[in-house]
């Protein structure tokens, strides 16, 4: 877990490996700021490249600030069915 604080805006992300997919950091982000996710996402570009990912996959429900290489794909949804 990795969390920047600028502007009394926290962003947290939580890194893990894909299980499914070679190489790929998938990383659950919580935006908080547009500064404080800036800096999450530099961050995980260091990390990625210094840990040899191939890609990063984010998680997230909010919408991202445009960069440069940060590619949008799909929208999700995440459905817990009770199997009584």
């Amino acid at each position: 877990i990795i969390y920047s604080d600028k502007s009394n805006n926290a962003s947290f992300a939580i890194l893990t490996d894909s299980e499914h997919f070679d190489s790929t950091l998938i990383v659950t982000l919580h935006v908080g700021s547009k500064e404080s996710t800036l800096d999450l996402i530099s961050y995980l570009q260091n990390f990625g490249f210094k840990h040899n990912y191939s890609r990063i996959q984010i998680l997230t429900k909010e919408i991202l600030p445009e960069l440069r290489n940060l590619e949008y794909r799909i929208s999700f949804h995440l459905m817990l069915k009770s199997l009584d």
